[in-house]
């Protein structure tokens, strides 16, 4: 007989004291009859896959479920990260395979922490005259954990990284361009970019992008020519 193939198309916290994941899609050409549903999630410790609870399979192979959990709240001042699988059972007890994962990840207090997309790579400066930077840096999507809203830049002053302005995000395109404005000579820069997501009104980011320097050499007007003095 064949095994059911499942997979997990969305997941997130709701309520209190609940996890859902929704969607939950059989393979096609499969027998239902005595199937089962097997939830298990990961122990992030160990990585290791654990079973959690059965639920019975919808006709059409389609099924929302509820997952209680316990202690889901993260340790103070950091994320943590719970992962889920679904594999098919058939009548005779085999398993199938392990569907794609569906994650949730929280904060200390319970509250559903939502990734932003991958990290902007190839982060560059480049000094012009009159004392401005222009930053330049791409983005690639491939196994994106989300789709960015767009980018967020950051200019580091006294030790602190201190909003400078925002790019929105543009499916397709992967090089982007960004300018300061001027700065006295010999500034010290310091940018980084990180890419956002916006949930809710609320701004996610990824933390852990590139960094990169430079120093304004910015030149004042030419000298004036032809000087006369009238009396």
């Amino acid at each position: 007989m064949a095994l059911m193939n499942p997979s997990i198309l969305t997941a997130g916290k709701f309520g209190i004291g609940h996890f859902a994941c929704q969607g939950l899609t059989a393979g096609k050409a499969v027998t239902r009859l005595g199937d089962e549903w097997w939830l298990v999630y990961r122990d992030d410790s160990d990585g290791t896959y654990n079973p959690l609870m059965p639920v019975a399979s919808a006709d059409d192979g389609d099924a929302t479920v509820t997952i209680p959990y316990q202690d889901l709240d993260a340790p103070v001042g950091e994320l943590l990260t719970w992962r889920y699988v679904v594999r098919g059972v058939s009548p005779g007890g085999t398993i199938g395979e392990a569907s794609a994962e569906a994650a949730v990840t929280v904060d200390e207090n319970g509250v559903e922490y939502y990734v932003a997309g991958n990290d902007p790579t190839g982060l560059t400066l480049t000094l012009t005259t009159g004392g401005a930077c222009i930053l330049r840096w791409r983005y690639n999507p491939t196994d994106e954990p989300a789709r960015p809203t767009g980018f967020k830049i950051y200019r580091l002053i006294a030790a602190v990284w201190t909003y400078a302005d925002s790019v929105g995000y543009v499916p397709g395109v992967g090089r982007y361009t960004w300018t300061s404005g001027g700065f006295a000579d010999t500034t010290a820069l310091e940018y980084t970019v990180r890419s956002y997501r916006t949930v809710s009104a609320v701004d996610y980011e990824q933390l852990t992008g590139d960094s990169v320097t430079g120093t304004t050499d910015a030149l004042g007007p030419a000298a004036p020519t032809s000087l006369t003095v009238t009396t």
